[in-house]
């Protein structure tokens, strides 16, 4: 399974790496109006290489080969990976999030509104950082993650993986509901706030590959295998947070299109 778990992790984030650089271009170059969401995104690009990098790695300690074919060295290398990849995959996530929460702040023009994102960024934050230490004290000692011969204790990791990702996706839904209240402060046509609605509500979609996501958690929560059974969650991540960054993104090409299409973006 490793060679489709590497095709996953190096063409989303490719895919993500383009789009993200015709944002960039075009909010610097082209509108000259770059702003913090912009710079999230980017750091939240870095975030999904690295977690392909940790991905990488894992496929070449063993991720997707039966565990008792592995050497023990190799089993370890293979977990240290997934505990790296588990903290970069929340950072861009995070990210990704905070990304399309501040769009939604410089858009919103009810002051209302704008609290309720600015009250969504702290609970966001704060959910960062509840997942980064909860996960890095997961085992004590934290060696014991990826070493089960060290002597200590675990809490249930099944159990913080599925909270965690109930989490995400809560958030996600959050992030598809408050277009609603955004654009109908705005004085446009209908025609024209169910458009925006539907490209500001774009970033939210990535709760589907979470959704998805879910089953694989639960496969690798019942694995008595899991270099074989964990490819599923690495895929599935890697699509997860790169659509996030590709959908948070597609909103701020408008003027980028427009150069090329102008009849149907210039508007």
């Amino acid at each position: 399974k490793g060679p489709q778990v590497l095709a996953i992790v190096i063409v989303f984030p490719l895919l993500a790496t383009i789009i993200v650089s015709l944002r960039l271009y075009t909010r610097l170059l082209v509108v000259n109006a770059a702003s913090y969401e912009d710079s999230a995104i980017f750091f939240a690009l870095l975030f999904s290489i690295a977690t392909s990098i940790c991905q990488g790695f894992q496929v070449y300690n063993g991720m997707g080969r039966h565990i008792q074919s592995l050497t023990l060295e190799q089993g370890i290398g293979s977990l240290k990976a997934l505990f790296a990849s588990i903290i970069t995959y929340n950072f861009c996530l995070t990210l990704v999030k905070l990304s399309i929460a501040l769009q939604y702040i410089r858009i919103a023009t009810d002051k209302t509104v704008q609290k309720w994102c600015w009250a969504f960024i702290c609970l966001l934050l704060a959910s960062c950082a509840q997942t980064f230490i909860a996960h890095i004290f997961t085992c004590y000692p934290v060696a014991k993650f990826w070493d089960d011969r060290i002597p200590g204790k675990c809490i249930n990791k099944s159990a913080l993986w599925y909270a965690n990702a109930g989490i995400n996706i809560s958030q996600d839904l959050c992030l598809i509901v408050l277009p609603i209240f955004i654009l109908r402060k705005l004085l446009m046509p209908t025609k024209q706030k169910y458009y925006l609605m539907l490209i500001l509500g774009l970033g939210g979609f990535a709760s589907l590959a979470s959704i998805l996501r879910l089953h694989t958690l639960y496969v690798v929560d019942i694995s008595h295998d899991i270099t074989w059974d964990n490819p599923g969650t690495a895929t599935w991540s890697s699509i997860e947070v790169n659509i996030g960054i590709i959908c948070a993104s597609l909103p701020t090409l408008r003027a980028f299109l427009a150069q090329w299409f102008p009849r149907a973006f210039s508007s």
